[in-house]
């Protein structure tokens, strides 16, 4: 059912109205609402979609072109250029000290930030958004891991448990991609009763890993810093645990 018609939008000069009942689309009945507003990402670029809809107790047939819209997401932007200077510290540490302790696991930590936080797919369902849309997934699961294994790696040992928290973590983040492969890449999420809100849930659930990795590593810094004798390793922490406050809090929260 149309429930809302822009003035001067596509719908608006197909002449459609609030309250109208779409039939059918391009000579296909209608079978649920998200196949529906899936349809027009499917047509080429400028092609008409033929829509037959009743109005009361009328039936009438038009055609409208649908028109795509590009806007940023809020906080483009700024999550942006957090990404661009994550790119840049990384390629910047990996090209002058690359045999540095972490060098390489902080290398791929800012690489996968960067595509996190600046790849963003629009939609359209084509051969680059869903190369977009999947590094933007293994990037997602992997930046909360790769934190954890660059902190136990910058721990030097202060830490115990090294090899179990990455195996549960790498794990973890086998599990997210396994969940949105099946949900989105197969449609999965078609099968259960509210696809829109698991998918939601599964967004939810990469944020809460990142939440509880980052609280995971906040405690880790903090023993290592307790117990370690070396100076320098105490600034290195110390730099760490600022920068894990400032970059990481907001999105903990």
């Amino acid at each position: 059912t149309v429930l809302v018609v822009e003035p001067e939008s596509a719908a608006s000069a197909a002449r459609l109205l609030p309250g109208d009942v779409l039939l059918r689309f391009n000579g296909q009945s209608v079978t649920d609402t998200l196949r529906v507003a899936d349809a027009p990402w499917r047509l080429p670029s400028g092609a008409a979609m033929g829509l037959t809809l009743r109005r009361g107790e009328a039936t009438f047939e038009t055609s409208m072109v649908p028109v795509r819209r590009r806007a940023a997401p809020r906080l483009y932007g700024y999550l942006a250029l957090i990404g661009v200077s994550c790119f840049a510290s990384g390629l910047l540490i990996l090209m002058n000290w690359p045999s540095v302790r972490g060098a390489r696991v902080y290398g791929a930590l800012a690489m996968t930030l960067f595509a996190q936080l600046v790849l963003s797919q629009t939609g359209t369902g084509d051969a680059f958004d869903w190369a977009v849309h999947w590094a933007d997934v293994v990037a997602g699961a992997l930046v909360p891991t790769l934190l954890v294994h660059l902190v136990w790696t910058l721990a030097r040992g202060e830490v115990p448990g090294r090899r179990w928290v990455l195996a549960v973590t790498y794990g973890a983040a086998a599990i997210l991609v396994g969940l949105d492969v099946w949900m989105v890449g197969l449609g999965g999420a078609y099968r259960l009763d509210d696809p829109i809100r698991a998918v939601a849930w599964h967004d939810r659930l990469e944020l809460s890993f990142l939440a509880v990795a980052v609280g995971l590593c906040a405690f880790a810094m903090t023993r290592a810093f307790s117990r370690t004798t070396s100076r320098l390793h105490r600034s290195q922490l110390r730099w760490m645990l600022w920068g894990l406050g400032l970059g990481f809090r907001p999105l903990t929260g």
